[in-house]
């Protein structure tokens, strides 16, 4: 917005793999000094807000839960600018689903991208939220039989870019991808 500058991550972490709790902060604009913050999640579990969209009014931090269910869930929490918590919406069962990117595309709805257990190890997700709410609208997963994630999203008109890792294609080991679409 106009006086602070958004960041969201993980805080109290045992370790750069393990533990620690989702933080929301904002910080003054023009001095860069700490306003405000607000971080969730019981440790020694994880919480964790590896990405940040805005629809220019709310904020929505987007990662994973490691605390509330069997593995790993998709987890999106909408804020006011105050950090206020307006909801949180959980997505997935046993398997592990995580974001990190997001965006708000022409139709108003909320774009989550991370990866997602269905075809191989894990496979690149995409996910569609309805903003007011946080409903899982629509759900698509890529990938072969190796591990794909997401680390990228982009929005240009309608279409629709996203970059990332696979192991599944490529030339082997680790290789980037550019995938598009409307």
């Amino acid at each position: 917005d106009e006086e602070r500058v958004y960041v969201a991550g993980r805080v109290d972490a045992s370790s750069v793999l393990f533990g620690g709790n989702g933080i929301l902060a904002a910080f003054d604009k023009e001095t860069g000094d700490f306003v405000d913050s607000v971080a969730w999640g019981p440790d020694p579990l994880i919480d964790c807000a590896l990405g940040l969209a805005s629809d220019g009014e709310d904020l929505y931090t987007i990662g994973f839960t490691g605390s509330q269910g069997a593995g790993f869930q998709l987890q999106v929490r909408r804020y006011t600018r105050d950090l206020d918590l307006v909801w949180e919406s959980l997505y997935g069962d046993s398997g592990n689903q995580s974001a990190r990117v997001g965006a708000f595309g022409p139709s108003g709805l909320l774009i989550a991208g991370g990866s997602g257990p269905p075809l191989g190890d894990s496979d690149v997700a995409l996910w569609l939220l309805e903003p007011e709410t946080g409903q899982v609208l629509w759900e698509h997963t890529w990938g072969g039989p190796q591990y794909e994630f997401a680390h990228g999203l982009a929005l240009f008109g309608p279409r629709l870019y996203i970059t990332g890792e696979t192991a599944s294609f490529g030339a082997g080991g680790d290789d980037a991808f550019l995938i598009s679409g409307d």
